[in-house]
């Protein structure tokens, strides 16, 4: 998660100095349409509605797929076009830009593939619990 918020930023912070509002935007209007879904789900998921999760699920992976995977696929290779219309300002900032939206493509891609895993042991096991290893912490009396 590190990760992701690090390229954000620097994506966010890097339209702002680059006056180049119209594409940062865009970017961010297709990451929020999945959030509001993702809030939800994660909303529901502590209560009894559990039809109404799993239905807000099955959508937010529509919805991910669509937006964080497909569009996000399509506008990056759309801002290379784009090149000839607005002046980035310096060669470099596109392949920037650009290399910092396919890391966060390959992010949604890895986070949606948790998501089928998550799914599919719904499906099977009807199981909701949290798939992460969880790891105690002990204590030694003998320390210091």
């Amino acid at each position: 998660m590190g990760l992701h918020h690090t390229v954000a930023v620097y994506l966010c912070v890097g339209t702002y100095l680059m006056n180049l509002f119209e594409i940062g935007l865009i970017f961010v209007f297709v990451h929020d349409i999945a959030d509001i879904l993702t809030y939800l789900v994660k909303a529901f998921a502590e209560t009894r509605f559990g039809f109404l999760t799993a239905s807000l699920f099955i959508n937010l992976m529509i919805v991910w797929f669509y937006s964080r995977i497909y569009l996000l696929s399509h506008l990056i290779m759309e801002m290379w076009d784009l090149n000839d219309i607005i002046d980035f300002h310096s060669p470099i900032i596109l392949p920037f830009f650009t290399y910092l939206l396919t890391c966060l493509l390959v992010l949604h891609c890895y986070w949606f593939i948790l998501f089928v895993k998550i799914f599919f042991k719904f499906v099977v096991s009807g199981s909701t619990e949290d798939s992460q290893e969880k790891t105690e912490i002990t204590e030694d009396d003998d320390s210091p």
